[in-house]
């Protein structure tokens, strides 16, 4: 089961979604192999050539990691430079001595985003969850006035678990 949190930015009011791990519907078999009717579920995760490399894995002999809970899901990554959150999807697909991971970019700076740590406590991400590995605190950024703000200035108004 996945969990989402809501935030508000301080100055505008506009609600930030936060939404991570997985729903119980989306099993690894639906997520990267899909079934017959439909495609894997990655298509849907993923960036279009993000898709086509983990496919092309995956056809190639490449198992998913999916061995313990939280191996793949919707997980926090953030911009080392910007200090912003953002939330996409984690997968490891591994073949042989070879391991994919999607690698995903910041767009306002365009450096590569990196994982943020402590998502496996199932905290509200304003806690720990705010502090990229060198302890730096992370903020969002509201995508209608561009205020970047801490979360625990505006506290996390909702808590949701998700399906």
């Amino acid at each position: 089961m996945g969990s989402g949190y809501v935030y508000h930015c301080p100055d505008c009011g506009e609600a930030t979604y936060i939404a991570l791990g997985i729903g119980s519907e989306y099993t690894p078999q639906k997520i990267f192999y899909g079934d017959d009717a439909d495609p894997p579920l990655l298509k849907d995760f993923l960036p279009y050539q993000m898709y086509c490399n983990a496919v092309r894995m995956l056809h190639d002999g490449g198992v998913p990691d999916t061995t313990h809970s939280g191996s793949y899901g919707q997980k926090l990554y953030y911009c080392p430079q910007c200090r912003t959150l953002k939330v996409r999807f984690f997968c490891t697909i591994v073949k042989d001595d070879q391991i994919w991971t999607p690698v995903y970019s910041c767009e306002l700076c365009g450096r590569s985003l990196v994982l943020a740590p402590n998502q496996e406590n199932g905290d509200d991400p304003s806690r720990d969850q705010m502090a990229g590995a060198d302890g730096d605190v992370l903020r969002i950024r509201c995508m209608k006035c561009g205020r970047v703000y801490f979360a625990p200035e505006s506290g996390c108004t909702s808590k949701i678990m998700w399906d």
